[in-house]
């Protein structure tokens, strides 16, 4: 991307900037629940020591391992709908819905069976009132409310192209103020009625289910409110036939998320080798820096639309560019969370650690050392999520699982572990390990999207024509 003086393209810039974040907010509000809910219950198991935050941690890990998958493979229906948006093909739209809905139930189904599963192992292969022990209650608590999460981010997916997308926003705050509340007053009964970290877990939980239940009714509801004219409903063959090219598209994603969200639980399970208050640091330590990164997936996904939407146009060179400048915000204003979470980071950590809380001190003190290194690794982190949104957006989402596989598997962990167990740094070097992890990764995925721009630059100048020209004249020149 080449920086310009010419106030023309500086204006145009700052428009595109604009519509991007205007896209990426709503889509990162609907990223935020997930998050807040193991915020909220982190805040709250924290009255209760190290011990409970660290069976949270556990059952957090298992959840979001999960969760992760089924919500990137249905993240696919927004690609699908935007790639057809693209092509004006508006006919089949109501498939893309109904194919996405009918294979969230499916998975999320699917998914809940496996926290359940996984739950019934922690609690037969661990022993009375440890933390794995405890975080079972947790899983078996949230498992019925994965179905209903898989169906809000179906119709995210959707939503995301209407004019009215900033609605997702209320959406995410009235999932949040469920939880808040119901969480709230879950715990003020319990305290009432002497208070067990098993019981805690379990209300965190079923609050959270509860909270899920809301969000895919309050975005059921929004959607009727946002596309009132009505279409056809999609037959019985169509839904599935769109169902399954859905699942092709999300198949990728999903191992990739797969990949990812393994990784960050064996991190966890690492950091509660090392220790238990290296694992209620850590638990700390992620929710003051995971909620900050919101902004960096709703790019994203915003990054995604906008990519498969110049590509059903059959503008591959748009798409790029898209997906550069995307890349380039996303870097910004990564630095700029960097910014605050060094500035706010103790503020963060006392909340979710008040005083008098047991082992306050020694937690809060390796988690600010923690939140001082995810800082540090903020826009490699925010480089990465981008990017692989571009990517996907262009179809070459295969791509990010290399990328995943060389970063977090063969030299996160290793190195994670080598430092963390092996040279006795515990979380810290844990987590020193995690962000050279990342910075392989981003720096990967932004090697792939540069050799697609080369790729296309070459094919435009060895098809070059009468045709050709007149169409890429249409198309802006500027490309990274």
């Amino acid at each position: 991307m080449v920086l310009s003086s010419d106030p023309s393209k500086v204006s145009s810039l700052l428009t595109r900037a604009a519509q991007l974040f205007r896209l990426s907010i709503p889509l990162a509000a609907m990223e935020i629940p997930v998050a807040a809910t193991v915020a909220i219950d982190t805040i709250l198991l924290g009255r209760l020591g190290a011990s409970a935050v660290a069976a949270g941690g556990i059952g957090a890990a298992v959840f979001i391992f999960v969760a992760s998958i089924g919500v990137s493979i249905i993240s696919s229906v927004g690609h699908e709908a935007a790639y057809r948006a693209g092509k004006k093909d508006q006919s089949e739209m109501s498939g893309v819905l109904h194919g996405g809905v009918a294979l969230a139930c499916v998975l999320g189904v699917v998914a809940a069976l496996v926290l359940a599963a996984s739950g019934w192992l922690l609690r037969a292969f661990a022993l009375g009132g440890s933390a794995g022990y405890d975080a079972a209650g947790y899983l078996y608590g949230v498992a019925p409310g994965l179905p209903f999460l898989l169906v809000a981010v179906c119709y995210r997916g959707v939503l995301s192209l209407q004019p009215n997308v900033k609605c997702l926003t209320g959406v995410a705050a009235a999932t949040v103020a469920v939880k808040a509340a119901l969480a709230g007053a879950g715990y003020a009964w319990l305290c009432r009625h002497g208070i067990s970290a098993t019981g805690a877990l379990l209300l965190s939980g079923v609050t959270t289910t509860a909270a899920f239940v809301a969000m895919a009714a309050a975005a059921w509801i929004t959607r009727r409110r946002s596309m009132r004219r009505s279409r056809p409903a999609a037959s019985p063959v169509a839904t599935v036939r769109d169902a399954q090219r859905i699942f092709r598209r999300g198949i990728t994603i999903g191992l990739t998320a797969a990949l990812q969200a393994g990784f960050f639980s064996l991190v966890a399970l690492v950091c509660g080798t090392c220790s238990a208050l290296d694992l209620a640091a850590h638990q700390v330590a992620n929710q003051c820096t995971l909620l900050p990164l919101m902004l960096a997936f709703g790019m994203s996904q915003a990054a995604a639309t906008l990519t498969s939407q110049a590509l059903g146009a059959h503008s591959r060179r748009t798409a790029l560019r898209i997906g550069w400048e995307a890349v380039c915000f996303g870097i910004a204003a990564m630095f700029a969370i960097t910014v605050i979470l060094l500035t706010l980071g103790h503020v963060a950590i006392a909340a979710i650690l008040p005083t008098g809380t047991p082992d306050r001190d020694q937690v809060a003190s390796l988690a600010w050392r923690l939140i001082v290194v995810g800082a540090l690794c903020m826009a490699a982190d925010g480089a990465q999520n981008v990017a692989m949104g571009a990517l996907r957006g262009l179809d070459q989402g295969r791509l990010t699982i290399y990328s995943a596989v060389v970063g977090y598997w063969l030299i996160g962990i290793p190195l994670a572990w080598w430092l963390g167990v092996g040279c006795r740094m515990g979380a810290t070097g844990v987590w020193i390990g995690v962000g050279a992890g990342l910075y392989t990764s981003a720096a990967m995925l932004l090697w792939f999207l540069y050799r697609a721009t080369r790729q296309t630059v070459a094919e435009g100048r060895s098809e070059r024509g009468p045709t050709t020209q007149a169409n890429t004249a249409r198309v802006p020149a500027a490309l990274p």
